[in-house]
C-alpha cells in the first residue's frame, strides 16, 4: 500500500492511542474497499444490461452512416463545388484532409534521420523537441547554495510524516472480536 501522507493538530498522547487510530483508519479502509467492491460489481452489472441495450443502437447507427456515406458518394456530383448539401435534419457532404503516409518500407525513425541531415535553418522547422530543466540531474549535481542561486534555484529539505496500515493485523483483530 503507498505510503499516506497527512496534516493536522495532533491530538494523540500515547503509542497506545496512536496504534489504536491506525486501527481505526484500517477498519475505514476495509469498508472503502468493501464498498468500492460493491460499488464495482454492481456498475460492471448494469454495463451488462446497458450493453444489450446500447449495442443494437450503436450498430444501427454505423449501419446508416454507411448508407448515407454511399448515397452521398453515389451522388456527389449533385453537391457542386460546395461539396455539401443541407437538409432538414443536418449536412451531408465531404471535407477536405490531407495526411502524410509512410512509403512502404519506411518508418518514421528513418524520416527524423534524414530530416536531422538538413541544414539546421530548415530542421529546426521540421522536427520538434521539448526542452526542459532537469531537475533530477541538478539535484545529483550537488551543486553549493551559490552555484545554484546562479541558476535562480535554491535546495529546501524537508520531512513528511507519512504511515502504512498492516491490514491483515486489522482484520486479524476483526475476525478475533467477531468469535
Amino acid at each position: 500500500m503507498a505510503r499516506m501522507r497527512v496534516s493536522s493538530t495532533p491530538v494523540l498522547s500515547t503509542w497506545e492511542q496512536a496504534d489504536e487510530a491506525l486501527r481505526q483508519i484500517g477498519l475505514r479502509r476495509i469498508a472503502l474497499d468493501e464498498l468500492e467492491a460493491d460499488l464495482q460489481t454492481r456498475v460492471d452489472r448494469l454495463k451488462g444490461v446497458y450493453g444489450e441495450k446500447i449495442d443494437p443502437l450503436v450498430q444501427e447507427t454505423k449501419a446508416l452512416e454507411k448508407q448515407l456515406e454511399e448515397f452521398a458518394t453515389a451522388r456527389r456530383s449533385d453537391l457542386g463545388k460546395a461539396k455539401s448539401k443541407r437538409l432538414v435534419f443536418g449536412w451531408l457532404g465531404f471535407r477536405g484532409s490531407t495526411g502524410l503516409w509512410l512509403l512502404p518500407g519506411q518508418t518514421w525513425e528513418t524520416v527524423l534521420a534524414l530530416v536531422k541531415d538538413l541544414p539546421a535553418s530548415v530542421r529546426k522547422h521540421l522536427v520538434r523537441t521539448k526542452e526542459e530543466v532537469d531537475r533530477a540531474a541538478l539535484r545529483a549535481a550537488k551543486l553549493s547554495e551559490e552555484e545554484l542561486a546562479n541558476f535562480g534555484l535554491r535546495l529546501e529539505r524537508w520531512e513528511t510524516f507519512g504511515y502504512d496500515l498492516d491490514l491483515e493485523k486489522v482484520r486479524e483483530g476483526v475476525e478475533a472480536r467477531a468469535h
